[in-house]
């Protein structure tokens, strides 16, 4: 299905592309995205 691959590919990009990459009006609305942040962080 088409929603599983957007998904999918979205999950992807943002795991190769990072916390930054995302618009900043959206990256309050992730959930989780602090846990997600400290996933990225060295």
């Amino acid at each position: 299905d088409s929603d599983s691959i957007a998904a999918l590919a979205g999950a992807f990009v943002g795991a190769a592309a990072g916390m930054s990459a995302w618009p900043a009006g959206w990256a309050t609305r992730i959930e989780y995205a602090d846990q997600l942040r400290t996933l990225t962080t060295p």
